[in-house]
């Protein structure tokens, strides 16, 4: 039996739960104005409670399949960033979508769920990932199945604390490391990456149409995902990201060589090969050629990404506001100081000639 009760205006309601949802019906034709009379209500209750079972019925039937899962990436595509959002379709792609293609919804439950995110844990690669991913289908699959909870879903915890710890190069490491340097191409990429802290994804985005004469634009990133997908362009990761530089005077020489003629690349870091279809050169590729010159040039190797912290560690330790070094990379003030500001050596030497008290030594020597 339904339950029955006044509204707040005193007219009738009709109310009844269904595998733990409470179903409200105020009306027949679907408005809130309620019932007038009780006896209305009794009357329409059979004929309501028979449109939810049969809309449960239909959900019921519905199975994961390609149609399915097209409709949740354009779902959670209005809800993520396009960086972001790309790269979790990648993480979906490469450990949830098999473990689910094929299941009907109806047969998806807790228990369910809960075993294939620990069985996806127990491979140590990207559990926040995993989790992340996990949780916004378990919400976009509660549409057909309320009985389900996204927080079942829980990316183990280590026990010791991850601290993070950066490599940089100062500014007489990257002279070394760029002397390494034997392509002009090359030469070009890395100095982009440590003089202006360009994330690798804005610096393969590139295209000379964005070296304007007001500036260089920064106003996409290209993001290369899996074969199937190739090379993806989206809008920088946050809005300060949208930027624009001063063209610097060590980049004119390589502005005037490498500009293509009419018919070349639009792209200034082209692919070297066109297999799979790609228009820039890969992350991977860059990664490899970091390592080479690096070991070349007798230094150890730092990650793409360290060229944007060796950035902005240097123009930090020159005396810059850190106002400016976050407008210079596109970031936020707290950001630069949280993540990006990595003490040099020779600060770190500053600091412990302090505590060791040389200069103190001297004073009380004098007196």
């Amino acid at each position: 039996m339904g339950v029955f009760k006044k509204g707040k205006d005193g007219k009738y309601v009709i109310q009844f739960q269904h595998k733990g949802v409470t179903h409200t019906c105020y009306s027949p034709d679907d408005t809130k104005v309620g019932f007038e009379r009780r006896a209305d209500a009794i009357a329409y209750e059979p004929i309501y409670r028979a449109k939810v079972l049969a809309a449960d019925r239909k959900k019921t039937e519905i199975v994961v399949n390609d149609a399915f899962l097209s409709d949740f990436m354009a779902w959670m595509r209005k809800k993520l960033k396009p960086s972001t959002f790309y790269g979790y379709v990648s993480v979906f792609d490469k450990y949830w979508k098999s473990k689910v293609v094929g299941l009907n919804v109806a047969d998806i439950d807790n228990n369910l769920i809960e075993a294939i995110a620990d069985k996806l844990f127990r491979r140590k690669a990207n559990h926040n990932g995993k989790s992340a991913v996990g949780k916004l289908f378990v919400k976009y699959l509660k549409k057909y199945n309320s009985s389900l909870d996204p927080d079942v879903i829980q990316a183990p915890k280590k026990i010791a604390p991850h601290v993070k710890e950066y490599d940089i190069y100062t500014k007489a490491d990257f002279e070394k490391f760029f002397s390494a340097i034997d392509d002009r191409s090359d030469q070009f990429l890395f100095l982009m990456l440590f003089h202006y802290g360009l994330r690798i994804s804005e610096c393969l985005g590139l295209m000379w149409s964005d070296f304007k004469p007001d500036g260089l634009h920064i106003d996409r990133c290209a993001c290369v995902k899996n074969e199937k997908r190739g090379v993806v362009f989206t809008s920088p990761k946050t809005v300060n990201s949208i930027r624009v530089y001063p063209l610097l005077k060590v980049l004119a020489p390589y502005l005037q060589e490498l500009r293509p003629t009419k018919g070349g690349s639009p792209y200034v870091f082209p692919a070297k090969s066109s297999l799979k279809g790609a228009l820039v050169e890969g992350q991977s590729t860059v990664r490899r050629k970091a390592i080479d010159y690096a070991e070349k040039a007798g230094l150890g190797p730092i990650k793409l990404h360290e060229f944007r912290h060796s950035c902005v560690s240097n123009l930090l330790a020159s005396g810059l506001p850190v106002r400016v070094v976050a407008r210079w990379v596109g970031d936020t003030e707290r950001m630069v100081q949280d993540t990006y500001s990595h003490l040099l050596p020779s600060e770190k030497d500053i600091i412990k000639d302090f505590f060791d008290g040389d200069d103190n030594n001297k004073d009380d020597s004098e007196d």
